[in-house]
Order: structure tokens, then C-alpha cells, then sequence
């Protein structure tokens, strides 16, 4: 039968956690990036900016993806993995620990250096990790960071394939 992946790896094999289609992780960040920005048109004292609808819509979603238990569906993925543990920063509490604890017991498969072909995925595995609240998966974290740095200082934006959002990824993985 013919199926649609919307999440791959460059090598176009589907990522662990994420090989059906159907209501996923995109819907809940959705829901976070719209909330977010209605909240804030809120404490700026702005007009509506008449999103409630789409909210109401990925929400919807977002509720099948928790039924079907999404919210335990770990990837990992080094980005992915890096990816869920954010989103969980913004999880109710009951669904922030469920995915916690799965994305726990797969830190060192996303956090190893073999990653480091693009490093922009390992560095978000890294900024999850360093988000997670979890000393043992943040100290995977700091060991992989003292290991890159020298490597990831010695280029120049340009000089490397991917190098702007490589950049980018890794200091956001220094501070996240």
C-alpha cells in the first residue's frame, strides 16, 4: 500500500517515532507558536488577530495526537529528540513526564557523536538535552559540547556545507 511519510532523514528512511502519518508533533508546535503569539498580542494590549479559529483547529489535532498517544512517541533522532524535549517545556505536566521519560531512555542514541556528520542536528539534540531538566541526559549534553567546540570554532560561516544554521544551532546549544 502507498503511504506518506512527512518526517524523514536525509537518507530517506523514516525516523524512529515517527513513521505514520496522521496527527503529529507539527500540530502541537502549531498550537505552541499560535498560543504563543495570542498571548502576547494579549499582555501588549493589541487587538485580536483572529487566530482563536486556527487554534481551535490544531487543537483538535493536537487532541487525536494525544489519544493515539503521541505525546509518549519519543523520537530519537538527534533533532527530533532535541525538538520534544522543547515542545515539553510547554506540555501540561502529565504529558510533559510521559514524554520525558521516553525521550530518557533514548539520550545516548541521540546524543552520540556519530551525529556529527550534520551538526546542526546534533546540536539539537543537545539543546533539548540541556532543556530537559534531567542532570544525567544534560550531562550527556555538556561532555558532547566539550567535545565539538574545538571542531565547530574552527570554521567560519561558508566555509562548510550547512555552516549558517550549524552556527546558529550550536550557540544555541551553548545557551538554550
Amino acid at each position: 500500500s502507498l503511504s506518506l511519510y512527512w518526517k524523514m532523514n536525509v537518507d530517506l528512511t523514516t525516523i524512529p517515532g515517527r513513521e505514520r502519518t496522521g496527527p503529529n508533533g507539527d500540530a502541537v508546535a502549531g498550537t505552541i507558536a499560535y498560543t504563543a503569539l495570542d498571548g502576547a498580542r494579549v499582555a501588549l494590549g493589541m487587538e485580536d488577530a483572529g487566530i482563536q479559529q486556527e487554534i481551535s483547529d490544531l487543537l483538535s489535532v493536537v487532541r487525536n495526537y494525544a489519544s493515539m498517544g503521541g505525546f509518549q512517541m519519543a523520537s530519537d533522532d538527534p533533532l527530533g529528540f532535541g525538538l520534544q524535549y522543547w515542545e515539553a517545556q510547554f506540555y501540561v505536566p502529565n504529558h510533559a513526564e510521559l514524554l520525558s521519560s521516553e525521550l530518557r531512555k533514548l539520550a545516548k542514541t541521540a546524543l552520540h557523536p556519530r551525529h556529527f556528520g550534520l551538526p546542526f542536528r546534533l546540536y539539537g539534540a543537545i539543546i533539548g538535552a540541556r532543556l530537559s531538566g534531567d542532570d544525567n541526559v544534560a550531562s550527556l549534553a555538556e561532555q558532547l559540547v566539550s567535545r565539538v567546540t574545538r571542531e565547530e570554532m574552527s570554521s567560519s560561516c561558508g566555509e562548510v556545507p550547512h555552516s549558517g544554521i550549524n552556527k546558529v544551532m550550536f550557540a544555541t546549544a551553548l545557551l538554550p
